[in-house]
């Protein structure tokens, strides 16, 4: 088995936001609720919660269904991230 470390700089690595991005809007939202309930357990051990409750009036086309960004941001973000793989990773030449 190959050793590799990858060092790379404060907001530069793009691994966390393509997981996230990887996911539906439902697992997003399951694991926010997840990261919430961890650190209530943590700082307010406690104390009794209300239930929050949202309804959705109308959904909109011009953004995601799974975000509030809009799709053409999350395409060309993408895009953007392809062309920086292919620049990073050549295919090896034949000798």
């Amino acid at each position: 088995m190959e050793k590799a470390v990858k060092i790379v700089k404060k907001g530069h690595d793009d691994s966390n936001i393509l997981y996230w991005l990887s996911l539906s809007y439902i697992e997003r939202l399951a694991e926010l609720q997840k990261m919430r309930e961890e650190l209530n357990a943590v700082y307010y051990p406690d104390q009794q919660r209300f239930q929050r409750v949202c309804r959705v009036i109308r959904k909109s086309d011009k953004f995601d269904r799974s975000s509030r960004v809009p799709y053409s941001a999350v395409n060309d973000y993408l895009t953007r991230l392809k062309e920086k793989a292919k620049k990073i990773i050549k295919p090896k030449k034949k000798k």
